[in-house]
C-alpha cells in the first residue's frame, strides 16, 4: 500500500519544460498536473529545441502511468513513492478563471485544492507573474529551482593562499614555490598573499607533477591587442596558451571576456605560433528571443546573424575562416 502522501505540489507548464525530471523531484508527495498543463504540453511537442524534447519525455512518462492506473484518481509513482496525478478541478474554481487563459486556469486548480483543505498545497512555477497572481489567492507559490547553479560552489579554478612576506619574496626570487599542507588541484592557478601586507601579491599556477607553484608566465603579455584586466583573466590566459592544458572551460557571466579571450588565444595560436591549422568556433544556433526565421543565401550569410557576436567585423574573419579549411588539427572554442 502506498504511503499517505503529505503535500500537493501542483506543477505549471513552464516546470515540465525546464526539466522533464520534475515529475521525479518531489520525493513521496503528491504532484498534480492541472488539465491545462496537458493541452500546452501537446502544442510544445513538436517543437526541435530543448522544451520540445522536454515536453515530449513528460507525454511518455505520463503515458507510461496511464498504462499502469487512473491519472485522474491518481498513479503511484514506483521511483519516488509519491502519487502522479492529472486534475480537472479548476472547473469548480469558475470565480477566478478568465476565458481563453490557461494561466489563469492552472493556477485555479492548484485553488481550488487549497480549498479543498486536506493537505498542504504548494504552486509551483518559473513564472513570476504567476507567483504573484497565487500569492494573491492565498496560495503558497514556489520557483522549481532544483537545477540552478550556485556559482559559489562552483570549482573557481583558483585559489587564495596566504603566506609570510619571505616566503612571497622567494617566490618572486626563485620562480616557484611549495606549499606544505595546501590541498591544490593540477593547473590550479594560486593568488599568494602576504598575510602582513594584502596588498602584496603574487601569481602562480599548481603544477601537479613538480608538486609547486610556478608564476604564470602570460601575465604580462598581450595578444592581438588583449591582456589580462584581472586574476581570474590572467589565469585563463594561462590555461588557454599552455598547450599542456587540453580544454579549459570558462564559466562567467555575460560580459567576462570568455569568449574574448579564447578567441584570441586560438588565433595566436594559429597565425601567430602556427601550432594549429584552423579555430573551430561552435555554438549554439537557438535564439534567446524572437526566432529570426527561415533566413535567404549562402551557408555563410544564413550563419552571420548567429555568429556576428564572434566575428568582429565579417569581412576580415570570414576571410581568415575561409583560408583555415583544413581539419587535421583545431582549437575547439565552444560559446
Amino acid at each position: 500500500m502506498a504511503k499517505k502522501q503529505t503535500k500537493i505540489f501542483v506543477l505549471d507548464t513552464n516546470v515540465l519544460l525546464h526539466n522533464s525530471e520534475a515529475l521525479r523531484s518531489f520525493d513521496d508527495n503528491e504532484v498534480v498536473i492541472p488539465f491545462d498543463v496537458i493541452e500546452e504540453l501537446d502544442s510544445f511537442k513538436k517543437k526541435t529545441d530543448e522544451t520540445g524534447r522536454h515536453a515530449r519525455q513528460v507525454i511518455r512518462t505520463l503515458d507510461a502511468l496511464r498504462v499502469r492506473g487512473n491519472l485522474s484518481e491518481g498513479v503511484l509513482n514506483e521511483q519516488t513513492g509519491g502519487i502522479v496525478r492529472v486534475s480537472f478541478a479548476c472547473r469548480d474554481a469558475s470565480a477566478i478563471q478568465m476565458e481563453n487563459m490557461p494561466d489563469n486556469r492552472i493556477i485555479a486548480t492548484a485553488w481550488t485544492l487549497m480549498k479543498e483543505g486536506k493537505r498542504e498545497v504548494q504552486f509551483v512555477t518559473k513564472d513570476i507573474n504567476a507567483r504573484i497572481k497565487a500569492n494573491v489567492l492565498g496560495l503558497t507559490a514556489v520557483d522549481f529551482d532544483k537545477q540552478k547553479i550556485n556559482f559559489d560552489e562552483l570549482y573557481s579554478g583558483w585559489k587564495e593562499v596566504l603566506v609570510s612576506a619571505d616566503a612571497l619574496n622567494a617566490f618572486f626570487a626563485d620562480k616557484r614555490i611549495t606549499l606544505e599542507g595546501e590541498e591544490l588541484f593540477p593547473w590550479q592557478g594560486v593568488a599568494l598573499v602576504d598575510e602582513s601586507n594584502p596588498k602584496h601579491t603574487g601569481l602562480g599556477i599548481y603544477h601537479a607533477h613538480e608538486k609547486v607553484v610556478l608564476p604564470l608566465a602570460m601575465q604580462d603579455m598581450t595578444i592581438f591587442g588583449i591582456s589580462a584586466r584581472n586574476r581570474e583573466q590572467a589565469f585563463a590566459f594561462e590555461m588557454l596558451m599552455d598547450d599542456r592544458v587540453r580544454l579549459v572551460t570558462l564559466i562567467g557571466q555575460a560580459g567576462t571576456g570568455k569568449t574574448l579571450l579564447a578567441l584570441a588565444c586560438g588565433l595566436d595560436k594559429c597565425l601567430h605560433q602556427k601550432k594549429y591549422e584552423g579555430v573551430l568556433v561552435s555554438r549554439p544556433i537557438m535564439p534567446l528571443g524572437r526566432d529570426i526565421g527561415f533566413l535567404p543565401g549562402t551557408k555563410e550569410e544564413k550563419l552571420e546573424s548567429w555568429m556576428q557576436p564572434i566575428l568582429t567585423t565579417s569581412t576580415s574573419y570570414s576571410r581568415l575562416a575561409r583560408a583555415m579549411t583544413t581539419t587535421r588539427s583545431a582549437v575547439l572554442i565552444c560559446s
